[in-house]
This record gives structure tokens, C-alpha cells and sequence, in this order.
């Protein structure tokens, strides 16, 4: 419980005692501000016609303790209501599930499962804010169409591109094909490089010289993919739908 009052605290609390009958207002009040966001409008116009019929979400945090969290749930919601999607086919989960999230999201008639095995091209991967070994596992394991989460390029800037593909292959992969942001420079991995001009200044400059990399995309389930980075992410939701974008992968039939 520690660890989760410290959670609530840095999101935003929802809690008063455990009132069930407040966060149902909340929840109440943050669907009706979904209804007429921007966001919501731009991530429906995207989704229009792609044939999307089951929402997975995972790392979505306790709706019922922390206000982002409860927010991305209402934004679920709104977009499950906008695409036509039924209650039954979407699905969460979140090991921070407590019994208050899951008594809160059964009775919203959606699925609580760690497990599975419905992903197909009509399954959107909604990961709010999800860790990288998490998006490389989703990528791994279920092999998703549409995924809604952090763009790619923006949270793996941090590392060069050998770290990332030793790490997160296919998060590298998929990096490599939509990428725009560079890749951060690691003092260790300069080098000295002799300069051609007779320059006793630049002869002994160092400069960063990235390991080549393999991008093999023979075995991989995907050699194509598009990302859109959503333009409406603030709002009176705060940060929970920073770096927010949707990525599109696939396997192209020239590849």
C-alpha cells in the first residue's frame, strides 16, 4: 500500500476514504470532458475506417486511486463509445489492479485478464505511458496492428542505437523505420579520428562514431509502419497523455 499511496501522490489522488461513490463522479465528469476534447476527436478521426473493434489496454495505473489514470480510462471509454466498440471487447490490465479497479471495471462490463489471445489487424494496444521492456514484450508476444502510446522516437532518445537493439530489438526495429529524433551521445563510446587537413586542432577531435547495425526485419512481423503524433495531448487531464502518438505496423507486401 506504500508504494501505491506514493503513485497516488505523484498522479493525483482520487481518494477520499475509499469513496466508490466519488470516483464514479469523477469518472463521470472526466468522460464528459473526453466527449469534447480535441484529443479524443483527432484519435477517432484517425481510427475512422481502420476496422478497429477490440480495445487491449494495458499500463493503464489504478483508475480508482490516481487521476491519470482515470482520465486514460475515460479516454477508453469515449473512444470505445465513438468507434462502436462493445463493453466486451475491451480488455485491461495492470498488476496495480486492486479490488476497488477491478469491482470499478467489471461493473463498466469490461474484461480484467492478464491473458490474451484475441490480437488481430481490428485490435487497438492502448499503453499509456508503458515502460519499454513492456511495448517490446507487447511487440514479441501479440504482434499488434495499432498501438496507442509513447512515440517511439521520443522515448528512446535516451539510448544509442546499439543499446536499444541489444535491448528492445524490435522496438528498435520499429525505430528504425519511423524515427526522426537522434540518438544520445555516450562520452564512452567516442573515438579519435584523425582529420585529413593539416589541422593540429582537428587532428585529435573526437567524434562519435555509431556502431553499424543489422535492422533484419526477415523474421519479424512487420517491415512497414507509419506513427502519427497526436497534437491535442494537454489539456485539463495534465500529463497523462504526454508523447501520446499511434503507431501503424505492418508487413508490406513489397518488403
Amino acid at each position: 500500500m506504500q508504494k501505491e499511496a506514493g503513485k497516488s501522490k505523484e498522479n493525483g489522488s482520487t481518494e477520499r476514504g475509499n469513496d466508490s461513490a466519488r470516483v464514479r463522479t469523477l469518472f463521470g465528469k472526466y468522460v464528459s470532458q473526453m466527449r469534447q476534447s480535441e484529443l479524443v476527436k483527432e484519435t477517432v478521426d484517425l481510427l475512422h475506417g481502420k476496422g478497429i473493434t477490440k480495445i487491449r489496454c494495458l499500463a493503464l495505473g489504478s483508475p480508482f486511486h490516481t487521476i491519470n489514470a482515470l482520465y486514460q480510462l475515460a479516454y477508453v471509454a469515449v473512444l470505445a463509445e465513438e468507434l462502436g466498440i462493445e463493453a466486451s471487447e475491451v480488455s485491461l490490465f495492470d498488476p496495480v489492479f486492486d479490488e476497488h479497479d477491478r469491482d470499478m471495471l467489471v461493473g463498466m462490463k469490461y474484461k480484467v485478464s492478464e491473458r490474451y489471445d484475441e490480437t488481430d489487424s481490428s485490435t487497438l494496444y492502448f499503453l499509456p505511458h508503458a515502460p519499454l521492456d513492456l511495448t517490446d514484450h507487447v511487440l514479441a508476444e501479440f504482434e499488434p496492428r495499432w498501438l496507442l502510446g509513447n512515440d517511439v522516437a521520443a522515448h528512446t532518445d535516451r539510448l544509442t542505437k546499439k543499446e536499444l537493439h541489444d535491448k528492445y530489438r524490435l522496438i528498435s526495429l520499429l525505430n528504425n523505420l519511423v524515427a526522426t529524433s537522434e540518438m544520445t551521445v555516450r562520452d564512452s563510446e567516442f573515438v579519435s579520428v584523425s582529420g585529413r587537413k593539416k589541422n593540429r586542432k582537428r587532428q585529435n577531435k573526437l567524434v562519435y562514431e555509431e556502431p553499424k547495425i543489422e535492422y533484419d526485419y526477415e523474421n519479424t512481423y512487420f517491415n512497414s509502419a507509419t506513427i502519427v503524433r497526436l497534437k491535442h495531448i494537454e489539456g485539463c487531464w495534465g500529463n497523462s497523455f504526454t508523447d501520446l502518438a499511434l503507431h501503424h505496423v505492418e508487413k508490406s507486401l513489397a518488403g
